[in-house]
């Protein structure tokens, strides 16, 4: 019994403050890359949704271009209108300052802004060329995108 008591088999200071450092170390290290993971899942997430919403635009405006059959076409400052002969409709599309619109009606989310966006209409070649540069005005971290589509008119066409 004595010689346990003897015995003082515990940690030195050394010891301890040895092992305290090597974990603060790892710690500090899991910290971070962990913290990189996450600012980098939310920057593509980001980008997806720009991505996402740009999609859902440039949709919505070949809704509106495709159905057309036998139209004419003009420009108004950004916006492309499009008087459908046979429907005996006139729809108008383009963009406003920093949102999509059609009809005067927001298409895109206000978490995008669209400003520098333009249309161009080529009564020549009956194309629309799309040119949308869209950014998150919640991210900084996420980078713009820039497209340039162009669709070409099935039918009818010109002033």
């Amino acid at each position: 019994m004595i010689k346990r008591i003897k015995n003082e088999g515990g940690l030195t200071l050394v010891e301890l403050l040895l092992s305290l450092s090597i974990m603060l170390i790892i710690s500090a290290v899991a910290y971070f890359v962990f913290l990189n993971g996450l600012n980098s899942y939310k920057k593509t997430y980001t980008e997806t949704l720009i991505r996402d919403e740009a999609d859902v635009i440039m949709t919505q405006f070949m809704n509106v271009v495709y159905p057309a059959k036998d139209a004419l076409l003009s420009t108004d400052k950004n916006n492309v209108i499009i008087l459908d002969k046979g429907k005996k409709t006139e729809q108008k599309f383009g963009f406003d300052g920093s949102n999509a619109v059609l009809n005067s009606t927001a298409l895109n989310n206000s978490d995008f802004d669209l400003s520098g966006s333009v249309l161009e209409l080529d009564t020549t070649a009956n194309t629309i060329k799309i040119k949308m540069k869209i950014k998150s005005t919640k991210s900084d971290k996420a980078k713009p995108l820039a497209l340039n589509s162009q669709i070409s008119l099935l039918g009818g066409g010109g002033n």
